[in-house]
């Protein structure tokens, strides 16, 4: 049984420096970082396991830019790019997206108000993250960044929907953070709601 991890980059993520250190794999957007055991999917890269298609789609705005150090611990490449979106959604359908930010038009409970001038740009990702949404059309979407947990929807205005799951992040300290996707049934199912 072949077994791994294949992680995406957030907005902390010195990603445009990363991606000189580890190559692609031929032909796709998954970079090695590990041996065979650990990956990268690069904004634009797609997989499939057991059948399912994935489609990755990493970056985010840092709302805290301002008290970090650019090159130390914040990054100008952190967001994603119009570019990004139209490489993932040049590989077509999906079933399932996972990003680093939440799509634009999900409710996310309990997500703080943010300043207008931080509003802007945290918008902004997340209608590119929407925007590759409704492109690729997945089953399932999930994300992590606002550090809520939380399942919600995703309208496409036609009668189809997609499910989000958000995570939460370990600085919660509860088990929102993590997630079990059975595959290829797209099942999900959080550690916090096992009992």
């Amino acid at each position: 049984m072949a077994w791994g991890f294949r992680i995406l980059e957030g907005n902390h993520d010195a990603a445009d420096l990363a991606r000189g250190s580890y190559p692609k794999h031929p032909g796709t957007h998954i970079r090695a970082i590990r041996s065979r055991w650990r990956d990268w999917a690069d904004r634009g890269a797609t997989w499939t396991w057991c059948g399912i298609r994935f489609g990755a789609l990493g970056g985010a705005f840092s709302v805290d830019a301002a008290s970090r150090v650019a090159g130390v611990n914040w990054w100008p490449g952190e967001t994603t790019s119009d570019e990004d979106v139209a490489l993932l959604a040049e590989q077509g359908g999906l079933d399932v997206m996972v990003t680093h930010d939440a799509p634009y038009g999900v409710t996310v409970p309990l997500r703080r108000s943010l300043p207008p001038e931080l509003a802007g740009p945290s918008d902004d990702n997340r209608i590119k993250v929407a925007n590759g949404l409704k492109a690729c059309r997945p089953k399932l979407l999930v994300h992590g960044h606002l550090h809520v947990a939380y399942a919600g929807l995703f309208d496409h205005g036609d009668g189809t929907r997609t499910r989000i799951e958000g995570l939460s992040s370990n600085l919660e300290g509860n088990l929102g953070a993590r997630g079990i996707l059975e595959l290829p049934s797209l099942a999900f199912t959080r550690p916090d709601r096992v009992r």
